[in-house]
């Protein structure tokens, strides 16, 4: 499994928290690393750490930040919990075993409130959808990991595609109850 959820804190803040300390350290990695070389390149020439200002260091500078920005951005969108048709649905929990069949993908861990699967291996690529149950609503996440656990962003359209299919198939099952 790649994140171990915190159930009562996911469904306060409406985003997947981990209860793991290392995913919370790579979280906070990519700020940490702009801000490092911010300081270094950016800041560090005024306040005397030397360094050679060249055009093609402040290109590279302005492609790593932006792209670390872009990254940060995505990985954030990533955690954010999706509700169903935000009301009180009827919930049976027999339609993500289906769901889960048909694709064949594998529910890696089922509680009360908590239903993790896990999709088909790529390479190291790997995804996990989140779904959690509170008093009747819904909550689902996809997200993609890439090695050592890391989530990634590369993903993100077909993370996207694969929610909507998710939510459709709870909306249709749903209208028919």
């Amino acid at each position: 499994m790649r994140i171990n959820i915190d159930v009562k804190k996911s469904i306060e803040t409406r985003k997947l928290v981990s209860t793991s300390l290392y995913h919370k350290f790579i979280d906070n990695f990519n700020s940490i690393l702009v801000a490092i070389v911010f300081i270094v390149i950016i800041i560090g020439p005024t306040v005397g750490i030397k360094t050679e200002i060249t055009t093609l260091k402040i290109l590279l500078t302005i492609i790593v930040l932006t792209l670390t920005a872009i990254e940060i951005t995505i990985s954030k969108k990533m955690e954010k919990l999706t509700l169903t048709d935000n009301k009180k649905v009827k919930v049976d929990r027999d339609i993500f075993n289906l769901l889960a069949e048909e694709n064949s993908w594998s529910i890696v861990k089922e509680d009360e409130q908590l239903i993790i699967i896990q999709t088909n291996n790529w390479l190291s690529q790997e995804r996990q959808i989140s779904i959690i149950l509170d008093n009747g609503f819904i909550y689902v996440n996809v997200m993609s990991f890439g090695m050592y656990d890391i989530k990634t962003p590369l993903y993100f359209k077909k993370d996207k595609q694969i929610l909507n299919q998710i939510m459709n198939k709870l909306t249709l099952h749903n209208n028919k109850l």
